[in-house]
């Protein structure tokens, strides 16, 4: 009898400690995720209300508003480069979903203009594109460009930004062991033809997403590459999900895999937490917005200019709350 209860006291002391380890890691993992959400509390909205249609609406504070800038330098050393791509990635935390808004790069919208000795001059309504250029780096000019987009949006908050140099684009393809797509136009530098299924190897897929007959006369050529955009990182995000379902820690090593083409000011624990977020959350194409808007030529340049009466609906519907 005195054995038995010598080892039943054994196991309670044992399951007591794996149950005293277990509540540890949750506690650890908890008090990480926070400080990852922590990290990401940005500047608030500078339109916390706003009224439309005869409703008010408050803006959601469960936002989490990161800037992904796509730049067109290409292991330049000697040049900044454009923000060719701009797209706002939206996460809700409480509702699960997630939302992309695609910015045009040709939208008019108020950039800050530096000299050559790097003193500020004035804002202009230029390219937004044109906001990266005038940093001094790489976080200089994610910077400005979080500042036009912000302007831009009447003053949403921006909570990080995440650069990607377009020569990264084959690498973040691979991390996801290629993107299948169905060719939306003939694109000869790629060996692709309209309409077929193909999965992107690297180099295709550097194509797709950033190749535009910037020399046609036609206006609004970029219209086209943006639609392919949409398409890649609609796919892209999919097969991203299900790895960071398996294991959310993976965002890690595939930033490390990343390095030399990617920047950010996101912080580890953030990473992870928008990792753990992002596998839990739904995304679908519905979940892609375009700014409306309009094209022009002046000068040669394309100038796309925002509908500012549809702007305002697309601004409540993707980051307000209707107050009840």
């Amino acid at each position: 009898m005195k054995s038995n209860s010598k080892v039943k006291k054994k196991l309670l002391i044992a399951a007591v400690a794996v149950l005293a380890i277990v509540v540890a890691v949750i506690l650890v993992c908890a008090a990480y995720l926070h400080a990852g959400r922590s990290s990401l509390r940005g500047q608030r909205s500078r339109n916390a209300e706003m009224l439309y249609e005869g409703h008010s609406y408050m803006y959601d504070e469960d936002n989490i508003n990161i800037l992904c800038i796509g730049v067109d330098a290409r292991g330049e050393a000697d040049t900044v480069g454009q923000g060719d791509a701009l797209i706002l990635v939206t996460l809700n935390v409480r509702d699960k979903t997630i939302r992309c808004l695609n910015i045009n790069r040709d939208t008019l919208a108020p950039v800050k203009v530096f000299g050559v000795a790097g003193k500020y001059i004035t804002t202009q309504n230029l390219q937004a594109a044109l906001a990266f250029s005038y940093g001094s780096d790489v976080a200089d000019g994610a910077e400005l460009t979080e500042y036009t987009v912000s302007e831009l949006l009447d003053g949403l908050p921006i909570h990080a930004y995440v650069t990607l140099d377009f020569d990264g684009i084959s690498k973040m393809n691979e991390l996801v062991g290629g993107v299948t797509v169905k060719a939306m136009e003939d694109l000869d530098r790629a060996d692709i033809r309209q309409g077929e299924t193909v999965t992107l190897s690297g180099e295709q897929a550097v194509y797709y997403v950033t190749e535009r007959n910037s020399a046609s006369e036609d206006i609004g050529t970029n219209a086209a590459r943006m639609d392919r955009q949409k398409q890649y990182m609609c796919a892209w995000c999919g097969l991203l999900k299900e790895k960071l379902k398996r294991n959310p820690l993976k965002i890690w090593d595939m930033y490390e895999q990343m390095s030399g083409y990617i920047s950010t000011d996101i912080s580890r624990t953030g990473m992870l937490y928008l990792a753990w977020k992002f596998a839990g959350a739904e995304f679908t194409d519905d979940g892609m917005y375009e700014f409306p808007g309009s094209y022009e030529r002046e000068n040669y340049y394309d100038e796309y200019i925002v509908d500012d009466a549809a702007l305002k609906e697309q601004l409540v519907e993707m980051f307000y709350r209707e107050v009840e």
